[in-house]
Order: C-alpha cells, then structure tokens, then sequence
C-alpha cells in the first residue's frame, strides 16, 4: 500500500483500523477503600520520525502543490510576463483532508490573510490619496484666489501712491503738445524755424528737469514685487512701468543730443565777432601782368596798447611840425598767429574786422538745424507719452479686485437706436 498512496480503499481501511484501535474500552482498576487514587498515566511520546516518514511527507506535499498550482503570491499585476501560466486541475481519484486544530495557522491560510489584508490596505491608501488630493486641491484654489485678490489691493495702492509720477508725465505731456500745435501752424516753404526758438528753448529746460528726476518714472522691481499670481494683470502693470523708464530715457537722450548739436558750432558773443589782423602790403604775379599789389592780413591773437614814438632826423634831433610841435608815431606789440614773438607795428598797420554777418549767418544755420531736428523729436516724444495714460492700467487693477470681492457691474440698458432718415 506504501507504493500506492492516492488508492482511495487502502486509505479507508487504514482510517477504519485506527478508529476500532482507539474505540477499544480500557479495563477499569477497582476501588479500594482507604486506599489513595492511583496515578494518572503519563502520556505516551509520538514516536520520532524517520527518514522514510519525512521522505513520505515531503512526497505527499509536493503532490499536493503541483496539485493546487501555483500561489497567490506567484501572479504579478505590474509583470505579467513573470506570472506563470495555470496549471491543469488534478485528475484522477478525489483526495480528501482530514481537518485538524491548528490549520488556520498553515503557510498557505498565512500568505492568503497577508494577501488580503495588503490588498485592504492598499485600497485605503488609494483612497486616502485621492480624497487628500480633492481637498488639498481645493484649500490650494482659495488660497490661490485670496491671494490674487490681495496682489490687486496691493497694486491698487502701488498706483494711488504714485500720483506725483502720473502728474509729471502729464505735465510734460501738455508741453509737448503745445510745442506741436506751434509746429503744425508752421509752414516750412514760406516760414524761418528760428521763430520757434523761444517755445523748443522753454521745451529743452523742461525735458532736462523730466529727466533728472527720479519720480517720473516706475520702477519695474518695485511694480514687479516677489511674487506673482494673477499672470495676465501683473504682465500689464509691470509692462507700463518699463513704458515709463523708456520714455524718461528718450527724454533724457533728446537733451543730450540738443546740447551737443548746439556745442557744435559755437556762435561767440557780440563783443568777440570782431576780428583783429595786420595789414601788410604784397604782390601776386599774374600771368601776363606782372606782380599785382595786394594786402594780406595777419590774425592778431592779442593786441598791446599803443605807445608814441618821437621822430627824429637823421642828426638825431627831434622832428617838428611846421607849428613847432614834435613829431610822433604810435607804435604797439601784437602777439600774431603762427609766431611765438611779439611783434611791433604801427597802429595803422592794424585792421579790425567786424566778423557780426559771418557768426549772425553761421549761427542761424546751425539753429536751424538743431531746431528741426528737435522738431522731430518732439512729434516722436508725444506719441510715446499718449501710451502712458494709466487710467487702463487701474481699470484692470479695479476689475480683478471687484470680482475677487464677488462684486459685478449692472448691465447697462442699451440705448434705443436711432432710426435713419427716409
């Protein structure tokens, strides 16, 4: 029978014959009065195993394994590759297994309980995450929101702040414009530009004063802050205080341009447009001709006063008139371009030229270029400075913070529309 272990009847006789063993009655000792009880009788030892019954039970549990496939803990959700494929169900006579105190606690009821219960557990986590998540989410959208709202608050009173910068800017603003309309009257064909001299002269001291100072325009990083929520509102706000910076640096260009245009060609004040030289007498051979007499003349960097000279003759005596007055000549040292020595002259040998038409001519055509290129300027200057009306800029500050605090605007009722005439 050892050699045949599933045979269905040599299992039942073996049952049977443990059963009539343990059934059989055990004769009772008899009682004798005063006698003491007698003593139970020790358990007997199991017998100890043997290498057969071991060999026998290890058979008997891989039959019952491959029997029963493969374990829970064998199949993978994340590697179906290494989960192994289900083996065929036992076939042949029906085994059947004794139930016996302690079962629960066999490897397999184990791995079942530890499987079930990580499968519990990770249903619960699953759960948990996402109802966190849900919440977490919705604590994260109004704290987001109650922020944007603070952020508009906040540039709100950034912009009431900034008064002083808005009235600068306007101030300017109106300056330009009305240097515009004087240009717009003006007709370059028939008109001379210097006319406007006076009005592009008050212009130029005002745009000096724009630009050194440093309220007239936002500063980005201040505007900006540390951080930012509402994307859309902060990209128009931070936008118009670069507007602000750019324009109050064109400003600050155009001065300097002006200035510089002026400093190129410096008209001297009336009492330095006279010129002083020396005249001294020359020849110029023409052809055909001969030498032609002409005067040159000498620039005189610093004349010296004059000093008289008494004449004499050729003894040495004084010269007199026919009066009996001594004769003088006046002479003078001048200091001449192109000479590192003075030079005496004679007073009549020195001109003095009224150079006022020259400097009045140079002047006027080096005024005139400045004052048109700042013509130009200035149209470009007041188109840049419409832009910076900040009345939009606020509108949308208010607007996001309105509708952060739950607050909408009456609709309008529309205005009847007027019927064409027939």
């Amino acid at each position: 029978m050892a050699d045949a272990p599933n045979d269905p009847k040599a299992d039942l006789k073996a049952r049977l014959a443990r059963k009539a063993t343990s059934a059989a009655p055990v004769a009772a000792q008899p009682i004798v009065p005063g006698a003491p009880p007698p003593e139970p009788e020790k358990p007997k030892a199991p017998p100890k195993p043997t290498q057969a019954t071991i060999d026998d039970a290890r058979r008997r549990a891989a039959e019952a394994d491959q029997a029963a496939g493969p374990s829970v803990e064998s199949f993978s959700v994340m590697g179906p590759e290494r989960t192994p494929l289900p083996a065929a169900l036992p076939t042949g006579p029906r085994v059947e297994y004794v139930e016996v105190k302690g079962s629960e606690e066999l490897p397999e009821a184990a791995k079942k309980r530890r499987t079930v219960l990580i499968i519990a557990v990770l249903g619960a986590a699953v759960v948990a995450f996402f109802l966190g998540r849900t919440v977490a989410g919705s604590s994260a959208l109004s704290g987001l929101k109650e922020s944007i709202l603070l952020e508009a608050k906040d540039k709100a009173k950034l912009f009431e702040d900034k008064k002083p910068t808005f009235a600068l800017i306007e101030g300017l603003k109106q300056q330009l414009v009305s240097v515009d309309k004087v240009m717009q009257g003006f007709d370059p064909k028939t008109g001379d530009i210097t006319t406007l001299e006076k009005p592009f002269a008050d212009l130029i001291g005002a745009m000096a004063k724009f630009a050194g100072n440093k309220q007239a325009a936002l500063d980005p990083a201040e505007v900006m802050g540390e951080r930012i929520y509402n994307a859309s509102l902060m990209k128009e706000v931070i936008a118009y205080a670069y507007a602000t910076q750019t324009f109050q640096n064109d400003v600050a260009n155009a001065v300097g341009e002006a200035q510089e245009l002026l400093r190129a060609n410096p008209v001297p004040p009336p009492d330095r447009q006279k010129l002083s030289v020396i005249a001294e007498p020359d020849t110029f051979d023409v052809e055909g001709l001969g030498p032609v007499p002409l005067s040159k003349g000498t620039i005189v960097l610093q004349p010296g006063p004059p000093s008289p000279v008494q004449l004499k003759d050729a003894t040495g005596a004084p010269l007199k008139d026919a009066a009996g007055n001594a004769m003088v000549e006046f002479y003078q040292k001048v200091k001449v371009e192109g000479r590192a020595e003075a030079v005496q002259i004679k007073t009549s040998q020195l001109v003095v030229v009224d150079m006022a038409p020259f400097w009045n001519n140079l002047g006027q055509t080096s005024k005139r270029a400045v004052l048109t290129r700042l013509a130009a300027v200035t149209s470009k200057l007041l188109d840049q400075v419409k832009k910076l009306d900040p009345k939009a800029v606020i509108a949308a500050i208010e607007k996001v913070g309105t509708a952060g605090e739950g607050k909408s605007e009456e609709p309008k009722a529309e205005e009847p529309k007027a019927e064409p005439a027939k």
